[in-house]
C-alpha cells in the first residue's frame, strides 16, 4: 500500500512540475518567436502532449508499467484536464502583454 501512495505522490508531483514548466515555456517561447495569439493554444497542447509521452516512455523503459498503472492513469487525467486550461491561461496572459 505504501508503494502505491509513493507512486501516486510522485505522479502528482510530476504533474505539477509538468504544469509549471509548460506555463513557463508557454510564456517564454511565443515571445521569443513572436507568434500570434492563434498559435499559442496549439503550441501549449503539443508541448504538453510531448512531455506526457516522454514521461510515459521513461516509465515504460524502466519496466515500471505494471507498478504505475493507476498513478499513470491519474497523471494522464491531470494532463488532459490541464492542457486546455494552460492554453486558456496563456492566451489571456499574452493578450495582457500585447
Amino acid at each position: 500500500m505504501l508503494e502505491s501512495l509513493e507512486l501516486l505522490s510522485i505522479a502528482i508531483i510530476a504533474s505539477l512540475i509538468h504544469f509549471s514548466s509548460t506555463v513557463l515555456l508557454g510564456l517564454i517561447i511565443p515571445k521569443v518567436l513572436r507568434w500570434g495569439d492563434k498559435d499559442i493554444p496549439v503550441f501549449v497542447y503539443n508541448l504538453s502532449m510531448k512531455e506526457f509521452a516522454v514521461t510515459l516512455g521513461v516509465i515504460a523503459s524502466m519496466g515500471l508499467s505494471n507498478e504505475v498503472g493507476i498513478p499513470a492513469s491519474v497523471y494522464g487525467m491531470m494532463h488532459m484536464a490541464s492542457a486546455p486550461l494552460i492554453a486558456k491561461f496563456l492566451k489571456k496572459r499574452i493578450r495582457e502583454y500585447n
